[in-house]
């Protein structure tokens, strides 16, 4: 199955809150983590540095900022989804790349 072109979206904060600009900081990283990693796998001819690259990107930040929004959200379903979107695209572009570097 393909990923999403897109992060999901937050969830509603609970009652009439916000979700804080930390929060929402740390989704605008994932999501460009994201969004980026979706584009390299989308690219007609993507170079396997540049794929290395990007994996290594996503674990050294995506996985610190998960865990940290793991508590802020209270153990919220959405950082789980979230964080398999996220470590799946990473993992495909080491595939692709290693598969690329066989070639």
């Amino acid at each position: 199955m393909a990923p999403p072109p897109h992060l999901p979206d937050l969830p509603q904060c609970h009652g009439n809150q916000e979700w804080s600009n930390d929060i929402l900081a740390a989704y605008e990283i994932l999501a460009s983590l994201y969004s980026h990693g979706i584009r390299f796998l989308r690219s007609e001819d993507p170079e396997p540095l540049q794929l290395h690259l990007h994996s290594e990107h996503i674990h050294d930040q995506a996985i610190p900022i998960l865990k940290a929004l793991d508590i802020e959200m209270q153990h919220s379903p959405w950082v789980a989804t979230a964080a398999t979107f996220i470590l799946e695209v990473g993992l495909d572009l080491e595939r692709v790349a290693r598969a690329l570097d066989f070639m």
